[in-house]
């Protein structure tokens, strides 16, 4: 599996590839006030709900 993070001025926008093969995507609001942790357990949280095991 791939994790892509495309992080813009307004989005931040998560793709995880199967392969050549999206499985999964996610858009998050950028918020310049949240610290990078924040981000880290948000995404972390999303891959778990998706069924993504992290190691």
């Amino acid at each position: 599996m791939l994790l892509t993070i495309d992080i813009g001025n307004t989005n931040i926008t998560l793709g995880l590839y199967e392969g050549v093969k999206l499985g999964a995507r996610w858009r998050l609001a950028t918020d310049h006030e949240r610290m990078p942790d924040e981000y880290g357990i948000q995404i972390l949280g999303l891959l778990q709900h998706g069924g993504c095991s992290v190691a």
